[in-house]
């Protein structure tokens, strides 16, 4: 594995950071707390800025990993273990609108689709925008409507396109795999969360599902 790039890391920090507030307000929502508009406005801008740095981050690790395929499958195998885990919980939770093809789902298949491509900088920039333009038109098929739930839905295209141009960027921006910035003390808080996403991501779910249902039992919210 490359040594860690504390940029890149504190950039994933700020996606998490962000894609905590925005699931706080979704929790608002499910338990009618208030009736914040989780799909347009401010919430919007701030839950599409984690998804992107998350997912354009997934392409520019793949290059920056020195994994070959093989390893890249094992470490997917624990990324879809976390997505199953979700899948499960909020079967009991949500019922028939649990997440079926979330975040960490999309996360596992686009590992395994787009670390071929490494080395292959164009066609993965190519492949992106064919994603972008030929997203419109999966959305009416019906493997989409298999994968669909409206607390949170990843359809494969156009969101490839993310870890696609991510690959690309990587492959362009990051050809040595040396930091554009010295390290930082200022970044390094950002940079420990961006390091421990997956775990955090984890777990601030059930924290955040528990609290309030604790505070809502105590009259508080």
């Amino acid at each position: 594995m490359a040594s860690r790039i504390q940029e890149l890391d504190a950039l994933r920090g700020v996606a998490l950071i962000f894609m905590v507030i925005y699931h706080i307000v979704v929790f608002i929502y499910f338990f009618e707390v208030g009736r914040p508009d989780l799909w347009s406005g401010l919430w919007i801008i701030i839950a599409r800025i984690a998804q992107i740095l998350f997912l354009g981050l997934v392409g520019l690790s793949l290059h920056l990993s020195n994994r070959d395929y093989l390893e890249q499958i094992r470490r997917a195998i624990w990324i879809l273990a976390a997505a199953m885990f979700i899948s499960i919980v909020s079967a009991l939770v949500l019922g028939e609108q649990f997440i079926r093809f979330g975040i960490l789902h999309f996360i596992f298949v686009a590992i395994l689709l787009v670390r071929p491509l490494k080395g292959y900088r164009v066609l993965a920039l190519l492949l992106g925008v064919f994603a972008l333009w030929y997203g419109p038109h999966f959305k009416e098929t019906a493997f989409a409507a298999l994968m669909f739930s409206p607390w949170d839905t990843f359809y494969l295209f156009p969101w490839i396109a993310l870890p696609l141009f991510g690959l690309f960027i990587g492959e362009s921006l990051y050809a040595k795999k040396e930091a554009y910035l010295p390290r930082l003390k200022i970044l390094e808080p950002l940079a420990f969360l961006g390091r421990h996403s997956l775990l955090i991501y984890l777990l601030h779910l059930p924290l955040l599902y528990i609290s309030f249902s604790y505070l809502i039992t105590l009259q508080i919210l």
